[in-house]
């Protein structure tokens, strides 16, 4: 088993790139606590080919729900299909694990965005606390590893 977090996100879709920026903040950090980052973008059947059986992964995405913006939303994937909130890329990667893996476990880890359009740059609130929001995502995966 090993841990893994999957970074999914569109640079051209505006606030969608979250999890990829959060990803590319964190890595450092991430290589420290022997995890690995998959960049895995749109592209969930390479998300998929760097997965096993048994892994412990952390999707990172923007989350457009009733929270705050920035608010960072936990969710095993155990329980994702009880109460399936809306990410952009959840009809992909998200649904199709069970299809690939009948062991893996997992969180989403959804950050609150407010604007998922064609557009090269971040919401100015979601750029202004991206440091802060990567900070609490780093600040979670640790709690969930460590509890």
């Amino acid at each position: 088993m090993s841990t893994k977090v999957i970074s999914l996100g569109n640079y051209l879709m505006k606030d969608d790139k979250i999890g990829l920026l959060i990803g590319e903040n964190l890595k450092m950090d991430l290589n420290t606590l022997d995890i690995e980052l998959i960049q895995g973008e749109t592209d969930f059947l390479y998300c998929i080919s760097r997965l096993c059986e048994n892994d412990l992964i952390f999707i990172l995405d923007a989350m457009i729900s009733d929270k705050n913006l920035g608010n960072l939303s936990v969710i095993k994937l155990d329980d994702y299909y009880k109460i399936s909130p809306y990410t952009q890329h959840s009809l992909n990667l998200i649904q199709l694990l069970p299809l690939y893996f009948n062991n893996i476990n997992g969180y989403i880890l959804g950050i609150e965005v407010c604007d998922i359009s064609y557009n090269l740059d971040l919401s100015y609130k979601i750029k202004e606390n991206l440091n802060s929001i990567s900070k609490n995502v780093l600040k979670e995966i640790k709690s969930l590893l460590f509890y």
